[in-house]
């Protein structure tokens, strides 16, 4: 990307998959768990998000305006233009 193309930012509204919400505060280890409950741990961070955050902004609709606390990744893998994906964790609407 050479800072010519808008960035592309996409906020999740329905199933969050990955460890984005785990890993975020950088306050837990791998080592400090077994791999099993590590993984068990971001999936129930990411439901917590689909049960808490997600309803507002789905009752909310289109063209509202929010504020949102949320936790993201870059993909860039498959990408001309990276995309920053952001699971909200929380969301106030603003009329």
């Amino acid at each position: 990307m050479d800072g010519s193309e808008s960035p592309r930012i996409l906020l999740l509204t329905g199933p969050v998959f990955g460890n984005a919400l785990r890993d975020v505060t950088g306050l837990l280890s791998l080592s400090d768990y077994r791999p099993a409950d590590f993984d068990a741990l971001s999936t129930a961070l990411d439901r917590l998000a689909e049960t808490r955050a997600q309803p507002t902004l789905r009752a909310l609709g289109v063209g509202a305006s929010i504020s949102f606390l949320a936790a993201g990744e870059i993909d860039d893998a498959s990408q001309a233009v990276p995309v920053l994906r952001l699971a909200p964790i929380r969301v106030e609407g603003h009329p």
